[in-house]
């Protein structure tokens, strides 16, 4: 195999071969949805894959425009914030209320709730910069 078919082959998940095409905004966009609404979407490289399209942009490899860039990814990433908390919202109390669970005892969601009562604002906004 020769050239991005190859570069895809060994490793479907990196920045470069997301990127490499004309669909560089519409991949960006799901990758971004992807990592921030659904829940198995926390392995692929979203910030990565932002840093180097920015990269690309200043170099003048890519040819999706950083305007475009600019607007898809913020609306990518909120809309997969949306999507995770209709998730969370409609799952959340299934998941909680399962009385024997052992990731979910009534004990840590309390705990939980003591220090998101104490913190919860604090830790909310240093989170998004982790």
């Amino acid at each position: 195999m020769i050239g991005p078919v190859a570069d895809l082959a060994s490793n479907p998940i990196s920045p470069t071969t997301l990127l490499s095409g004309s669909g560089a905004a519409i991949v960006l966009g799901i990758v971004l949805f992807a990592e921030c609404g659904i829940l198995l979407g926390f392995f692929l490289p979203g910030d990565t894959l932002l840093l180097t399209a920015g990269i690309a942009v200043a170099a003048g490899t890519l040819s999706t425009s950083l305007t475009t860039l600019m607007v898809v990814a913020p609306i990518a990433a909120i809309a997969g914030n949306f999507v995770g908390y209709a998730i969370g919202y409609r799952a959340g109390p299934m998941v909680f209320n399962r009385p024997r669970s052992r990731l979910f005892r009534p004990e840590f969601v309390d705990r939980s709730h003591r220090f998101f009562d104490r913190f919860g604002t604090w830790t909310v906004l240093l989170a998004r910069f982790v």
